[in-house]
């Protein structure tokens, strides 16, 4: 057995920690037990290893649970959960002795979970363990010691180690009993010596907000804690309700038994989640002086979180579409409150693989006198995105010192200072990036290490006539060539620029009665070819523009106009030119060509759709709105030949459900805190482009990027796949709020990032997985190398 004097030579020694020496329990079985779960225990396990070793930061250790493999045994690509599951050495883990089934065990906490979880390792009784069940305890305690005091075991006064064994040890109850043990830090704040801040409710309000109640639900109420990045536990026995004031006009009211906590008018920056497994809800609330929180709700039971659900569900619709709930058929509202759900998973089968190959990411718990702490991991990083970051090591270690370089200095005689950056367009067949900047475009080459380089100014846009205009927007087309521009002032025309002149050198008029208000490619590739033919879209019409048509460019024979007013916003398409097109009121159709009418249309939710993309097979869409995403799969299950919806109806009760890509509440806490003027708003999400390798395969496509306020995120599209979680992304943040980003095309590595003064390349692996840190840590805008002494401020 190891006595204490043997086991300070485990901590204290400030070395790093792969060079630390650790405590191991060789044999296990590993649980998760759900207290509020029908199955209670959980086996994540079956043949695991137990270790505390040193972490990366000074005076912090880590507790890790590993699977292990028999030999021969290959890793289960379709397992849901990490093969190591690591937890920061904190008293708040409660980690003590146990029993189960006769068996010794180690039990404690999941400190980050707000729905009643703790975890057990059952030791295998029949291996020797070269170190004593007692003495992994002591140990533990002596790293949670350090950790709390910031300095080594060996200054700790007699019996304190004693006492925190003790004080562990005396939570043996459920995870209730121990998230009512955190509570001090919201209702009393936890005591000064620990040096955690008090977590402050927002004021509560006199009175809830009157009106016909629409229905409520009954559960606990967490409040989010940004110092320890976790939800702690708030109110027990709280009800949550829905009232309606007046016609179309819906508040949320939480009271505990001692009064109001909160009301809040129901509208889109509530950003509410529902989850069905937890039967939870998590949503942010803004006091009066725009602070930003976020709370939760674990329910009683299905019924309540039902309830609530659907009338949280029903406010929403009908405050977005000021129409009313009661005219939604019953297999649109279930859609509705499907879309509304965040764990639902999406059938993954598709015509390319990936590689499911994991390494360890871990999370910030909280930090404590400026040091970042670590704790328990959340999910894994895919072998494409492991490579990507390995790909770049090297180079990025190269130009460091360059990156975080300020850019050289404007000449105000060759930039428009009185504009701010508005439109990005990437290049297809010549490294190139453009940057629409008033009626000037910045020219910008892309470097064979992925850097930018500024090239060239485009000035003083005009028209055939020589009348000079600010374009709304612009798109590449006939082998990066030409430039096909709008004019807001001529909307019924369209400008074609030749990029190498510089100059507008044709006018085109679409159509004399109908503007043109969005312009897309023949095919998402056409660019790439000397094709001429493009789609464009008026508010209500879908038609073909052929340039070489004398007089107006309009199709006859490929043109369709609606009678209603779909309000078209966006639209793309797919590698073989079939169209999606979306609109103000969330409605997406497909179409396999333009005339005849849509193949599929799926039930609008109400939202505007600011941006739509498709994948080049046209099996995934993404729909940008102004707070999420919706990711849908197209293909028509159980058809024979294996076609998606551009090609052939989806059965009325059959459509697809659209997954709901959104930020974390608790997230958009920490981002609203860094500028709380920046409202949650998404600019047009696109997929990275993979088109055909030198054998024809198609490679697919695998990420989606976006961006909101000053902060470039990046979803993993397998990773949204396989676990069904739409809230799962990694996150990079800029000094200004970002204007556009896309992928540099035919690859994923590297993202071009378009802020109203500067244009920049990021590296893929620089995203990080979202935390306090990577969420406060802006981004060094990459120095641009250049000939000349034009490479500006706005660059």
């Amino acid at each position: 057995m190891f006595s204490l004097s043997n086991l300070v030579k485990y901590i204290g020694s400030g070395k790093d920690a792969k060079d630390a020496e650790e405590v191991v329990i060789t044999s296990g079985k590993f649980y998760l037990i759900r207290y509020k779960s029908k199955v209670r225990r959980l086996c994540l396990f079956n043949n695991a290893q137990l270790a505390i070793r040193k972490a990366g930061v000074e005076y912090q250790h880590q507790l890790i649970v590993s699977r292990l493999y028999d030999e021969g045994e290959e890793p289960d690509s379709d397992e849901e959960i990490d093969d190591e599951q690591i937890f920061l050495a904190d008293e708040l883990l409660k980690f003590h002795r146990s029993k189960y089934d006769g068996k010794d065990s180690f039990l404690w906490n999941d400190v980050q979970d707000a729905h009643r979880e703790d975890y057990e390792f059952v030791v295998d009784d029949s291996k020797k363990e070269k170190i004593s069940i007692e003495d992994v305890v002591k140990y533990f305690a002596m790293c949670a010691w350090e950790r709390r005091n910031n300095r080594p075991y060996n200054l700790a006064l007699e019996g304190e180690i004693k006492d925190i064994i003790e004080s562990m040890a005396d939570d043996t109850g459920d995870l209730a009993d121990a998230i009512n043990d955190l509570s001090v830090s919201v209702k009393k704040g936890i005591p000064e010596e620990e040096g955690i801040p008090e977590v402050n409710l927002p004021e509560a309000p006199s009175d809830e907000v009157k009106g016909t109640l629409i229905d409520d639900g009954v559960g606990e109420l967490f409040i989010f804690d940004p110092h320890t990045s976790s939800f702690v536990f708030c109110e027990g026995n709280t009800r949550a309700s829905v009232v309606k004031t007046k016609k179309f006009v819906y508040w949320m009211n939480v009271s505990s038994e001692k009064g109001p906590v909160i009301t809040q008018l129901v509208e889109p920056n509530m950003n509410a989640i529902f989850n069905h497994d937890h039967t939870s809800l998590i949503w942010n609330y803004f006091d009066t002086n725009g602070l930003p929180y976020s709370f939760s709700i674990v329910f009683e039971d299905a019924s309540n979180f039902s309830a609530l659900h659907c009338a949280l569900a029903q406010a929403a619709y009908e405050t977005v579409n000021q129409s009313p709930w009661s005219k939604v058929g019953e297999a649109e509202k279930n859609y509705m409150l499907s879309v509304n759900q965040n764990n639902a998973e999406m059938d993954v089968e598709s015509d390319f693989e990936f590689d499911q190959s994991q390494e360890d990411v871990i999370e910030d718990v909280y930090t404590k006198d400026g040091s970042v702490i670590y704790g328990h991991k959340e999910y894994s990083e895919d072998e494409d995105e492991k490579q990507g970051r390995e790909e770049s090591d090297e180079e990025d270690s190269q130009s460091d010192d360059e990156d975080e370089s300020s850019p050289e200095d404007l000449d105000a005689a060759h930039w428009d200072s009185k504009h701010k950056n508005s439109k990005l367009a990437v290049g297809y067949n010549h490294d190139r990036s453009f940057v629409l900047r008033g009626n000037q475009i910045g020219v910008f080459r892309h470097t064979d290490d992925d850097n930018l380089e500024f090239d060239t100014t485009i000035n003083g846009i005009d028209d055939t006539k020589g009348n000079e205009f600010l374009p709304s927007n612009m798109m590449l087309h006939e082998q990066d060539q030409s430039m096909i521009l709008s004019n807001p002032n001529q909307p019924n025309n369209l400008y074609r620029m030749d990029v190498e002149y510089g100059k507008v050198v044709d006018e085109w008029t679409v159509h004399e009665d109908i503007p043109t208000n969005i312009v897309v490619p023949d095919s998402k590739y056409a660019p790439t070819t000397s094709n001429k033919t493009l789609v464009g879209l008026s508010h209500n019409s879908i038609y073909r523009i052929d340039p070489r048509l004398p007089g107006q460019k309009c199709v006859d024979d490929e043109f369709k106009m609606y009678a209603s007013k779909p309000n078209f916003t966006c639209a793309a398409t797919t590698e073989s030119g079939h169209i999606v097109v979306a609109g103000e009121k969330g409605t997406v159709q497909l179409f396999d060509r333009i005339g005849p009418r849509a193949k599929t249309a799926l039930p609008a939710l109400g939202d505007s759709i600011i941006g739509i993309d498709v994948t080049a097979d046209g099996r995934y869409l993404v729909a940008t709105c102004k707070t999420y995403l919706l990711l849908v799969d197209t293909k028509v299950q159980d058809d024979p030949k294996g076609r998606n919806g551009f090609q052939k109806s989806f059965p009325k009760d059959k459509k697809p459900v659209p997954k709901r890509l959104c930020l974390q509440p608790s997230h958009v806490v920490y981002m609203k805190s860094s500028n709380a003027n920046s409202d949650l708003t998404f600019t047009p999400a696109r997929f990275n482009t993979a088109p055909h390798d030198s054998d024809h395969a198609h490679r697919g496509e695998r990420l989606i990027v976006t961006s909101s306020g000053q902060f470039v995120i990046t979803w993993n599209l397998n990773k949204v796949l396989k676990t069904g979680r739409g809230d799962i992304y990694s996150i990079r943040k800029y000094p200004d709020n970002v204007v556009a980003d896309n992928f540099k095309f035919g690859q994923d590595r590297s993202i071009i990032v378009t802020l109203p003064n500067d244009v920049t390349m990021i590296q893929r692996k620089d995203l990080q997985k979202p935390t306090r840190k990577s969420l406060a840590i802006q981004t060094p805008v990459r120095k641009l190398r250049s000939n000349n002494t034009i490479v500006n401020s706005p660059y």
